[in-house]
């Protein structure tokens, strides 16, 4: 019996080392599962700064494709000029543009730019793009400044393939950094974007030591690369002390180099609430095997022993009479009561025919043998506890530690068992699902087929995983991956086990990722990468006619500086509301550009498309900014036979909208500029009584100073335009009778700059606007917004600040009464020299008494 209890603590003990070995194994299992996750995360991350790279690329081509339809149509050297500076304000990624003819013709909107005859340095810029026969980007430079920059460069043909110069564009490092990561995406990894020379031209806020961490890469490159002849890919590296995942790759066709290096530290804490459960369910098995020792050992080896002790001591001849004790085991009397009664009858026996000794002989066999089945019965009793204790131990480990959702069903699919874990995701309880099919339960019609193939293949005996959808009781569908295992007896399966991990919050990041990809961040319509990809699948036969809708918002510079970024991006906003109402289900809508939009209609006849473009250009010009008209230049084509290349229809939109935008863009801002003075004379009166004024004494002031008749209209349309950018301040300062404050009177001051840009997007007004912004300079060089002095202030604005100064003098104010015209000559003598121009100052004086 001894040897038989010995046994079954070994077996218990070895169940025990099994288990912890399983409970080890789970756990490099979900550590694996982690750091997969990283590498999976570090991969996307990479490819989006490699898709924003050839992107950026793609755009810049963009640009000067649309500059050589333009070049090709205009010789002029202005018009050209003027063309590239356009361009350069609605693409706030470059810092200049620039043309060089074959003839030796070159315009330039920077001149610390050179042409390739004046500069060795220069030379590559232009033959790069001739031989590249397309975009070409130059190794970074440093400009007089300090700051670095890129020159981009593209040859420009006739449209008979003669080649009619290169344009290119200069574009600061520091512009780059911003485009690639404004959004944060790359803040907690290390990344560089290098030249094929090594030079860095984009990094993350991490990379605070390239010097260091590229010298670890390129180790790390060139080790992988002699132990692999396939292209490097993602390795697990150490950059210090901090554990990562490092990926390099290729940009495109060009010969730069993506490196990426994706700290681990962001599982830390997933790995060490991990490594406590796993202890703590360690632990608790050690802990739960002891006890069921110390149960065993109490109360049944001890009292087995002690029985079979006892047994050996019955001996009917040498002791009668003797009795089985054995206390205080409750569990074993029954057995004792019922021995003892046995032992007595044959005492009894024993001694009304204790002479016959066949009998005796008889009754000794007798109990021998109910000895022997005894001790069968004990043993058996104690095998049968022991395989009880083992299975519920597996039971319970499977079941109440398991960290995803388990079910157990039986050999017709049908629930026997679920855990919390599965309670929580699902909302079921046991009690709800006992017995029932388990495709049934967490399944839908869309998907049965799908989980009734992985229960055929399970029930043949082999382990099936799949990641798909499942539902809860709500009807939630839940993205989960479902792992079966089969349970065998003899080889036969008898029932199994579905395991569930919510992988829930990884969809969802992929989700969004695919989302932001196609969409436009300020409208959330399609932006240009979607727009591309549509324009390819919609080819097709069954969309004809296809037809391309370009549009573009005229004057959304002049808004943003009129106004603000915020509003101009609200105008932006409406009108993709007021196209949208035209557009149908079927249409494709994109915002291409900064002002620019794109969409593609299939199967829409010509008629229904130049009534589906005029309604849109009368919803458009309906939109106003604070009472500032808006416009829209908007081009079309479309393509009726399959032969027709989509290219070329989308071309002929685009050069169809900027030929419009070429013809009106001018008297529309024009307008824009007199509706903004308007709109700010019908709200502040006292403005518009002021600017008449100034207007009529500048014009006078100008006939003492005896200038030319040109010159005279152009101070008169200044005091009328003078105080145009205090249409941005806000109406409250404006209108407040009380003295300003220093904040009030610093927003006060920003209206000359703001007039400046409003007017300098109209070149006719292109000098006044120079006016305007130095109307409030002083000559001593206190004035504001540059501090200009003396004859460093253009003659007109010294006019008008005199003029200005004294209606403002003589007028009155919430805040205090007007002057006399003799106080305010005095005071003009008293800053004559200090904020006016003296001699401006006397002329004035003179001509005003002489008309006085």
């Amino acid at each position: 019996m001894s040897r038989i209890i010995k046994w079954m603590y070994v077996g218990v003990v070895g169940l025990l080392a099994i288990i912890l070995l399983a409970i080890n194994f789970q756990y490099q299992g979900m550590e694996s599962r982690i750091k997969e996750e990283v590498a999976i995360h570090a991969d996307i991350t990479v490819q989006l700064l490699k898709d924003r790279v050839e992107y950026w690329t793609e755009m810049m081509e963009h640009v000067f494709k649309i500059s050589e339809v333009f070049f090709d149509l205009h010789s002029d050297q202005e018009d050209r000029l003027f063309y590239l500076e356009s361009q350069l304000a609605g693409h706030p990624y470059f810092d200049a543009l620039f043309f060089e003819g074959t003839e030796g013709t070159w315009i330039s909107t920077d001149d610390s730019i050179q042409p390739s005859v004046q500069s060795a340095d220069a030379e590559d810029w232009y033959k790069n793009a001739i031989y590249q026969n397309g975009l070409s980007i130059e190794e970074p430079q440093i400009d007089e400044n300090g700051d670095r920059f890129i020159l981009i460069s593209y040859p420009v043909y006739f449209r008979d393939g003669t080649l009619l110069g290169v344009a290119g564009g200069k574009m600061s490092l520091a512009t780059m950094q911003g485009i690639l990561g404004s959004d944060g995406v790359f803040d907690d990894h290390i990344t560089y974007l290098l030249t094929g020379s090594g030079t860095v031209i984009f990094s993350s806020p991490r990379a605070v030591d390239p010097e260091s961490d590229l010298r670890d890469m390129k180790v790390w490159l060139q080790a992988e690369a002699e132990h692999s002849d396939a292209s490097p890919g993602e390795t697990v590296q150490t950059l210090g002390d901090v554990e990562g995942v490092f990926t390099a790759q290729a940009i495109g066709a060009s010969d730069w180099v993506l490196y990426n290096f994706t700290p681990l530290d962001s599982i830390s804490h997933s790995l060490k609430s991990l490594r406590y459960f796993t202890y703590t369910l360690a632990g608790l098995a050690t802990l739960v095997f002891a006890l069921l020792f110390f149960i065993q050992g109490r109360y049944f080896a001890r009292p087995l022993l002690e029985l079979e002790r006892q047994v050996a001591q019955i001996d009917i001849e040498t002791n009668p009479g003797y009795q089985v004790k054995i206390y205080p085991e409750p569990a074993f009397g029954k057995l004792t009561t019922n021995l003892n009664h046995v032992l007595d009858k044959s005492y009894e026996q024993v001694r009304l025919v204790y002479q016959d000794k066949n009998e005796l002989s008889a009754l000794n066999e007798e109990l021998t043998a109910l000895n022997e089945e005894l001790e069968a019965s004990f043993s058996q009793l104690v095998a049968t506890e022991q395989e009880v204790t083992r299975q519920k131990m597996n039971f319970e480990a499977l079941f109440r530690y398991f960290n995803d959702a388990v079910v157990m069903f039986d050999q017709n699919h049908c629930v026997v068992d679920v855990n919390e874990r599965f309670e929580n995701m699902f909302g079921y309880t046991l009690k709800e699902i006992f017995g029932k099919n388990l495709d049934d339960v967490v399944t839908s019609a869309d998907i049965r087929t799908e989980a009734e193939e992985m229960t055929k293949a399970l029930f043949k005996g082999a382990l099936v995983r799949l990641e798909s959808v499942r539902y809860s009781k709500s009807g939630e569908p839940l993205n989960v991956s479902v792992q079966g295992v089969p349970m065998l007896y003899d080889g036969i399966t008898i029932g199994g086990y579905a395991i569930y991990s919510d992988i829930s919050g990884r969809k969802m990041r992929e989700e969004y990722l695919a989302y932001v990809s196609t969409h436009d961040d300020l409208t959330d319509i399609y932006n240009r990468r979607y727009f591309e990809m549509a324009i390819v699948d919609m080819d097709l036969e069954k969309n004809l006619p296809l037809a391309i809708v370009m549009i573009d918002v005229n004057g959304l510079k002049m808004i943003n500086d009129a106004f603000g970024a915020k509003r101009g991006d609200d105008l932006l906003k409406r009108a993709v509301i007021q196209i949208s109402k035209h557009c149908r289900e079927q249409d494709v809508m994109a915002r291409i550009g900064g002002d620019e939009f794109a969409i593609i209609m299939p199967t829409i006849d010509s008629e229904t498309l130049e009534k589906t473009v005029k309604a849109m250009r009368k919803s458009c010009n309906e939109l106003m900014v604070d009472e500032v008209p808006v416009s829209v230049a908007i081009g079309w084509a479309d393509k009726t036979e399959m032969e027709t290349p989509v290219a070329d229809v989308l071309k002929s939109a685009e050069d169809y909208m900027h030929k419009y935008k070429l013809m009106e863009g001018p008297s529309v801002r024009g307008k824009a500029i007199f509706t903004m003075i308007k709109t700010l004379h019908e709200k502040n009166k006292r403005e518009e009584q002021h600017s008449i004024r100034v207007g009529e004494l500048s014009y006078r002031l100008g006939k003492a100073l005896n200038l030319p008749s040109r010159e005279l209209g152009d101070l008169k349309m200044m005091g009328l335009l003078h105080d145009l950018g205090k249409i941005a301040i806000d109406q409250n300062i404006l209108n407040k009778e009380s003295k300003l404050t220093n904040e009030e009177y610093a927003e006060i001051k920003k209206h000359p700059e703001i007039g400046y840009r409003i007017l300098s997007g109209v070149n006719e007004m292109s000098e006044i606007a120079v006016y305007v912004l130095a109307h409030h300079e002083s000559w001593d060089g206190t004035g504001y917004p540059r501090g200009l002095k003396g004859t460093e202030i253009p003659y007109l604005a010294r006019i008008i600040t005199v003029v200005d100064a004294f209606d403002a003098m003589t007028s009155d104010r919430a805040y205090r009464k007007k002057m006399s015209y003799e106080d305010a000559f005095a005071e003009l003598r008293r800053c004559s020299g200090r904020q006016f121009d003296p001699e401006i100052v006397e002329t004035f004086i003179g001509a005003m008494s002489q008309d006085a």
